[in-house]
């Protein structure tokens, strides 16, 4: 109905129907979305649920291997951009090519979870999870010691069968002798190599929305298990929601740095977000409030001793606190922290030694740990540190490999662009926030424009059309380019803000998203199915869709996966229940 409104009385029907050229995101297209979802949240059966989970993880495994192959600087099609210099494998644009990989991993850890719990916790065997990542660290050095200048179709169907041959492998097993373990074989080794594509072809709205789903995830699946009434549990979340929008708002963006008074706003948003996770805690909360406000404190000096010495003073202090192990809030404020800051561990010393302390902290934190079983026998926990450590490795051994390569050989190939390149967004984040950019010149062009045309917009798909009318004086001097004339307002909020109006926003994002979500997260807490992780999973995949919108927008690689997945979920709901 809004899609309709919003067409009807648009300022260029035409535009709205069809879509403006080369997005073509009008009702025809918009609709079609719908439809998909609609039939897939309510196809029967969850062993096709399962079908097209494990088809998403293998077509982005697959696909991860040629942006890596491009990483080599091979490459026979002739792009618009160089890939050798920021990948993307077949979609000539890197921001989406790595919303669509990191959009996999959450459903990725999802299926693991899933997995664990469907076959009651079964030990994996450890040295084969080394081996997969010492084969690759040997293809990696190899490949940078004999750089290949043969641009041929042959070399990289060679390449993509070298890196892709543990698969062929476990494929090859799977059809033979199916087992447990190789089934974490092969999720292990996805997660690897998409999260090594994914840094490869570096996108900051991505690793927001990444990071930040992670986190999420996995302090949804610590509320879970306490197995909380359903207004607890929804307190719960939203707290964990607002701490992770307000932390990176702030924290990340280095916004409380701009003046005393965004520092007090930074502060009092964070505190009160916290407050609220720890409101449905009946005991212990005022010894959760003192140590996650040490933990809050020590983030707002990040890269400095005085973080490091809080930190560690605030986790060996609860070693003494054993017996109190009534501790979630705290855990899960470490967990949102700790993934908020897991792409900086290259960045500095510090920097590094914060994630490990958070870390350690966890492992103080987690009831199962002993002087027995000082690494936990909970194996979801132990999954979500092997997540976090694949991130930390496939972050610092380009970093580590590039130094030691520099007092070698003084030239500069160019897979090492690839990392000054990810290193120099990483580092950027301050800078597009306080700074501005042509992104920020586009936010301030939606207010005046929502503001006339506040109730239905100005027409589906009609930012092009009417983004002249709103154009501010800096946009050409910092884009200098799209003809002056974005698509898209690089985010999808004020897009749809301006396109639909505030009838249209709230339709689709707090009735259609925020109601769908709110059903699935009610159902994930009174079940204790282990279908509950892959609808986490799938969950967290959408979470970071909708977090790299934030300062992109959708295109239809990323939204049939964002489709896809809200359907999945739904239908993985549906057929429990219809059981």
């Amino acid at each position: 109905l809004s899609n309709v409104l919003s067409t009807v009385f648009s300022k260029n029907i035409n535009v709205s129907v069809w879509g403006s050229y080369d997005r073509w995101e009008g009702i025809i297209t918009t609709s079609l979305y719908l439809f998909c979802t609609f039939l897939i949240a309510n196809k029967k059966g969850f062993s096709n649920n399962k079908k097209i989970i494990w088809a998403i993880i293998i077509a982005s495994s697959l696909s991860c291997l040629y942006g890596i192959v491009q990483s080599l600087g091979i490459d026979i099609v002739k792009w618009s951009l160089d890939p050798s210099r920021r990948v993307f494998g077949s979609i000539n644009n890197p921001v989406h090519y790595c919303a669509i990989l990191g959009m996999s991993l959450p459903l990725i850890v999802g299926q693991l979870f899933y997995t664990i719990k469907k076959n009651n916790n079964p030990k994996p065997k450890l040295s084969q999870f080394g081996a997969i990542t010492i084969y690759y660290v040997v293809v990696g050095v190899l490949t940078q010691l004999i750089p290949m200048q043969n641009q041929t179709i042959s070399w990289i169907l060679f390449y993509i069968a070298l890196l892709g041959s543990p698969f062929i492998y476990y494929g090859i097993k799977a059809k033979k002798a199916p087992s447990i373990q190789n089934q974490l074989n092969i999720l292990f080794n996805a997660i690897l190599l998409i999260t090594y594509a994914t840094y490869l072809s570096y996108s900051r709205a991505t690793w927001v929305g990444l990071t930040a789903a992670l986190g999420l995830i996995f302090t949804i699946t610590l509320i879970i298990e306490k197995q909380k009434p359903k207004n607890e549990f929804l307190i719960s979340i939203i707290g964990c929601v607002l701490m992770t929008t307000f932390s990176y708002l702030f924290l990340l963006f280095k916004l409380n740095t701009i003046s005393p008074v965004t520092q007090l706003l930074a502060a009092i948003s964070i505190i009160a977000s916290y407050l609220v996770m720890i409101f449905p805690e009946k005991k212990n909360q005022w010894l959760n409030f003192c140590i996650g406000l040490t933990i809050i404190f020590s983030q707002f000096f990040i890269g400095t001793w005085l973080s490091i010495i809080v930190g560690s003073i605030t986790f060996l202090s609860l070693i003494k606190m054993k017996q109190e192990r009534n501790l979630l809030p705290v855990k899960l404020l470490t967990f949102i922290i700790l993934l908020m800051n897991i792409q900086f561990v290259s960045g500095s010393l510090l920097n590094f030694l914060f994630v490990i302390i958070l870390i350690i902290g966890l492992f103080i934190l987690e009831e199962s740990t002993t002087k027995q079983t000082p690494f936990s026998n909970n194996q979801i926990f132990q999954w979500k540190i092997l997540t976090i450590g694949i991130i930390i490795f496939v972050i610092i051994s380009p970093t580590l490999f590039l130094k030691i390569q520099s007092q070698i050989n003084k030239g500069q190939a160019s897979s090492n662009q690839l990392i000054l390149q990810a290193s120099a967004k990483i580092n950027s984040y301050s800078n597009i926030a306080i700074e501005g950019s042509a992104r920020t010149s586009m936010w301030k062009s939606s207010f005046p424009w929502i503001k006339d045309h506040p109730i239905l917009g100005t027409g589906l798909d009609t930012i092009k059309f009417y983004y002249p009318k709103y154009r501010r004086p800096e946009y050409g001097k910092l884009e200098g380019g799209h003809n002056f004339t974005p698509d898209r307002l690089h985010n999808e909020y004020l897009n749809t803000l301006a396109s639909k109006g505030i009838f249209g926003f709230v339709v689709y994002y707090l009735l259609f998203i925020g109601g769908t979500t709110f059903s699935l997260l009610i159902f994930t807490n009174k079940t204790s199915d282990e279908a509950q992780y892959l609808i986490i999973g799938l969950i967290g995949s959408s979470f970071v869709y909708l977090g790299q919108i934030m300062f992109n927008f959708g295109v239809v690689a990323t939204l049939v996966y964002f489709y896809f997945f809200i359907g999945l979920a739904m239908s993985l709901k549906n057929n429990h229940e219809a059981t």
